[in-house]
């Protein structure tokens, strides 16, 4: 199955086998890298370098190829998982899961915020509407804009400089979301955020970053897992949750190493999730689907 994950853009540019994640009769999930578009945006200079809303293929084992159908996006910085449906049918009945928030998005962030900052709350949920302005978007205080839920939950923070590990549950989708309601609801920006944050890190995390100047950091946020309604061909419980995880990028891994922060360690692998349980061997027989990176 590997052999069929490749999937390839109008502009030329092409995400290798190495890049995908998962794949069924019905969808295909990719692990996308940062500074890779997955959306039009017209006022972004990088416009014309994919188009994620027509002429994608992915060539199967067959040699057939197929259009793909873009279900979500995710910011031009942002890594981990993107996925497309295969068929307009699945598209049209995925989309439908997307509208009605019964799609789990799960991200993890680094944010420039220690414990002492969070006041004793390790969870919360922000409850906002966000406004948009030339492509920016702030908090509304008269209550007009787009409805933005998310729920935060901190993970593990630094002893030796002001960086905490946060989990977000995104529950509305809106452009910039987690972004803006970490900076400007939390007071907790993201690690090499240039948009929303106001001052740059300080010395001694700065030191810590992969690249010595802060203008050229990476933006520590990832779409670690997501998950939908799938169906069974036949017996049983027809409807099941699948889920599939992203593992965390090699500088986001390193960077928690450095700063000496707890997580998980199944946040490094990946995986494919049943009903939130980990299927082994990542073989997903009802959908005919398999998880490519097995470790």
């Amino acid at each position: 199955m590997s052999s069929a994950s490749r999937v390839f853009f109008r502009s030329g540019l092409s995400l290798g086998a190495e890049k995908n994640l998962y794949i069924d009769k019905a969808i295909v999930v990719v692990n996308k890298p940062p500074n890779f578009l997955s959306q039009y945006e017209n006022s972004d200079p990088d416009f014309d370098t994919l188009d994620c809303h027509a002429a994608q293929l992915i060539s199967t084992d067959s040699g057939v190829s197929t259009p793909l159908y873009p279900l979500h996006r995710l910011d031009k910085e942002t890594t981990g998982c993107l996925a497309f449906a295969r068929t307009l049918p699945a598209a049209r009945t995925l989309s439908q899961q997307f509208q009605t928030r019964t799609v789990s998005k799960i991200y993890y962030a680094l944010v420039r915020k220690g414990i002492d900052s969070f006041g004793g709350s390790t969870q919360g949920s922000i409850k906002t509407c966000i406004a948009y302005k030339n492509g920016y978007g702030h908090l509304s205080e008269t209550g007009q804009g787009k409805e933005a839920i998310t729920e935060w939950a901190l993970v593990g923070s630094s002893s030796n400089v002001p960086l905490s590990l946060v989990r977000l549950n995104l529950l509305t989708g809106n452009k910039h979301q987690l972004r803006i309601h970490l900076a400007a609801a939390l007071g907790a920006p993201i690690l090499g955020d240039q948009r929303y944050s106001q001052t740059v890190p300080i010395e001694p995390l700065r030191r810590l970053l992969p690249t010595s100047k802060s203008s050229e950091a990476p933006l520590f946020l990832h779409a670690s897992h997501l998950s939908f309604f799938r169906y069974r061909k036949n017996g049983g419980k027809k409807r099941f949750r699948l889920g599939i995880q992203a593992p965390l990028p090699e500088q986001f891994l390193q960077l928690c190493l450095k700063a000496g922060i707890k997580f998980d360690p199944e946040l490094a692998q990946g995986g494919v999730f049943i009903d939130n349980k980990p299927v082994e061997d990542g073989r997903v027989p009802e959908l005919d689907g398999q998880y490519l990176h097995i470790s």
